[in-house]
């Protein structure tokens, strides 16, 4: 996760935010991140609706299924 949130501050779309426990890190995405995710949201959702169109339901939990198990071997 640090890598990613360093590409992510770098680029301008979240920012670290004080906590009162110091042992936490608490991120939050700037209004230029915030922008970025609504302009993003449809997108999203219309590649979503792709894969389940071209894959079925079984075939994108599937799918899930094994982005998962390949997200958990890294």
């Amino acid at each position: 996760m640090g890598r990613n949130t360093k590409v992510l501050q770098r680029m301008g779309l979240i920012e670290h935010v004080a906590s009162d426990d110091h042992r936490e890190t608490n991120l939050t995405l700037t209004t230029e991140g915030r922008n970025l995710a609504e302009r993003g949201a449809p997108l999203w959702n219309r590649a979503q609706k792709e894969i389940e169109t071209r894959l079925g339901g079984d075939g994108a939990e599937q799918l899930l299924a094994l982005l998962r198990r390949l997200d958990c071997e890294q």
